[in-house]
């Protein structure tokens, strides 16, 4: 299902938020303004949900509800709210309403991240204890797609959602708190040790 063409960028808008208030206003550029949401965010969204359900088709459909609810609630949009925080807010709700309806178990207890081992290689440790965004953007580019998804797979819901919001749609951990509803400690503890656990089972991938 196509939802929107591909409508050129609005020159003079300069931000996700500026967008939004078009749509939110019923502007006359209000259409061009969200498929400029749209395409920036299709490929990002539909990432995140496939790292919850793992599939394909349902991580498409869900892509597709989720900027259909995006446009629904337009007017419940607070403009000085960031605008990914508020659509990746939608996507988690979208896909958690899913997985209850498929009676599939949205957390698990932490204790069902991968097993850590404790022979750590120097180079390891630094990449774990690393937080900057592009020590995390490094985590996974020189490690096969095919493992990358095997091993994101082994994480728990909980654990997948934040390591995905980190690493491949570079949110920051006071927006993946919010996001999450969890403390901002309680990420970056639940990231830290996803990144142990995601070297390991990458190293063992190479062997």
């Amino acid at each position: 299902m196509k939802l929107f063409g591909k409508l050129p960028v609005l020159p003079l808008v300069k931000s996700d938020e500026d967008l939004m208030l078009l749509v939110m206003q019923n502007h006359p550029e209000a259409r061009k303004a969200f498929d400029a949401l749209y395409g920036k965010y299709k490929r990002p969204i539909m990432s995140y949900i496939y790292s919850m359900t793992l599939n394909q088709d349902h991580s498409e459909d869900l892509t597709q509800e989720t900027f259909l609810k995006l446009y629904r609630a337009r007017d419940s949009y607070q403009p000085t709210a960031k605008f990914s925080t508020y659509l990746w807010t939608i996507a988690k709700h979208t896909t958690y309403d899913h997985l209850r309806r498929k009676k599939e178990r949205l957390y698990s207890n932490d204790s069902h991240l991968l097993d850590e081992s404790t022979d750590k290689t120097i180079d390891q440790h630094a990449i774990v204890m690393d937080e900057s965004p592009l020590a995390d953007e490094r985590l996974t580019q020189q490690v096969d797609e095919a493992r990358v998804r095997e091993c994101l797979s082994r994480l728990s819901p909980r654990a997948k959602q934040i390591v995905n919001l980190r690493i491949f749609s570079e949110e920051s951990y006071e927006a993946i708190s919010r996001i999450t509803s969890e403390p901002e400690g309680t990420v970056k503890t639940i990231l830290h040790r996803s990144k142990a656990s995601l070297v390991e089972c990458f190293k063992k991938g190479q062997t």
